[in-house]
């Protein structure tokens, strides 16, 4: 077998995709323990900041983590039967 070059290859441009594919493996998780909350709802804790806020769909804001359990327990049969699918990922920097 003789193998001949048929053009130029210039080498490709490093582009760092680690800070996406944190963010989308964060993402997959939380989309995890929120449909088996009902026996990993106290994984949610490594995941939340010390002084954490979130605008829930459901309620107002939550910023503790007894409110977000009493939040989860209320929507563990709607996050069971909704699909939950992520689309149109999209990272900005801070």
């Amino acid at each position: 077998m003789h193998l001949e070059p048929t053009g130029t290859v210039e080498n490709p441009q490093f582009k760092s995709a680690y800070a996406e594919n944190r963010a989308k493996s964060f993402m997959h998780y939380w989309l995890y323990l929120m449909k088996t909350a009902s026996v990993n709802s106290d994984k949610f804790k490594e995941l939340l900041a010390d002084q954490f806020e979130l605008n829930l769909s459901t309620t107002s804001k939550v910023n503790t983590l007894k409110g977000f359990n009493e939040w989860l327990a209320t929507i563990s049969n709607q996050v069971k039967q909704s699909g939950h699918y992520p689309e149109n990922f999209q990272l900005q920097k801070m």
